[in-house]
């Protein structure tokens, strides 16, 4: 959700995400690329959209035997 949020763009307020082994305050996705920046960002969000429509078995690529078994174990709980 946080890299959804668009935290990787450029001209966001704050060092972006931190990097922990740092004293100072480093940007840790400095050497990306604005284009690779942006792609993260949409991928992230694209997942996000998947997650809320329940589209798990186009996250996780489920074979068709196993989606209907996912499907029948949630309708017998």
């Amino acid at each position: 959700a946080c890299l959804s949020s668009g935290i990787l763009l450029p001209n966001q307020i704050g060092p972006g995400i931190i990097d922990p082994c740092e004293k100072e305050l480093i940007d840790a996705a400095a050497y990306l690329t604005n284009e690779q920046r942006l792609s993260i960002t949409t991928y992230a969000q694209h997942i996000i959209r998947l997650i809320a429509f329940e589209n798990y078995e186009k996250i996780f690529q489920f074979g068709s035997y196993q989606t209907e078994q996912l499907s029948s174990d949630i309708n017998m709980k």
